[in-house]
């Protein structure tokens, strides 16, 4: 772990645990998934405060105070987001061109791949946590 000076300042600390909290979420996922090693190890981490959680393709982004929300709740919960994005760049779901509707193409997808997650039964990834963050957004309700 990359030790934090005390002088340093505030954004920059926030980065860099936020790189530490992907980087043990990636290995945690290749211990269990190591035929996914090229797909973890293709994403660099973008930390900003512009973005809540997401991929363009060539990064992960998040926002520190998202990320450090979802590990407070549960650890295994970045796990599940970091497999989430991984599998929209495997099936190029960021890259196509979404039909007329299209929050029901994001939500398509996120079904297809949330379906992945939840079947695999990976230990390192809680069942439907990120699921019920899908359902709540698209519906505007709390779980």
């Amino acid at each position: 772990m990359e030790r934090i000076e005390v002088g340093e300042d505030l954004g920059i600390r926030y980065r860099k645990v936020s790189e530490e909290i992907l980087s043990r979420s990636r290995n945690e996922l290749y211990f269990q998934m190591p035929y996914l090693g090229l797909a973890l190890s293709s994403l660099s981490f973008v930390v900003t405060t512009d973005f809540s959680l997401g991929t363009d393709g060539a990064s992960l982004v998040v926002h520190p105070k998202v990320l450090a929300d979802l590990f407070s709740r549960d650890r295994r919960a970045v796990n599940r987001f970091f497999l989430h994005e991984v599998y929209h760049c495997l099936f190029r779901h960021i890259f196509k061109d979404p039909p007329e509707d299209e929050r029901l193409w994001n939500l398509a997808a996120d079904m297809a791949v949330e379906f992945l997650i939840d079947d695999g039964n990976f230990r390192s990834t809680p069942f439907s946590v990120y699921s019920c963050m899908i359902f709540s957004y698209f519906t505007g309700t709390e779980n």
